[in-house]
């Protein structure tokens, strides 16, 4: 990822991250879907402070696009 990052930009490198990571979200729904497992619990992969009101505008979009894949 950082020679990716570097060769391309840190914006690539975070779309691909995103892509990748709302990949991993639809098997894990689909595989909870084929077991009869009716929630999954999302903890927080946060590691620092916000201080920022954007964040959580990107945040609440984020979730949003995780609840549409969830139904």
């Amino acid at each position: 990822m950082r020679q990716f990052a570097q060769q391309e930009s840190p914006a690539a490198a975070r779309r691909l991250l995103r892509a990748r990571s709302l990949e991993d979200l639809r098997w894990k729904v689909e595989l909870a879907e084929q077991n009869g497992v009716d929630r999954l619990v999302v903890p927080s992969a946060a590691s620092g402070s916000c201080n920022s009101a954007d964040i959580y505008s990107q945040v609440i979009d984020n979730l949003v696009e995780a609840a549409e894949i969830a139904r």
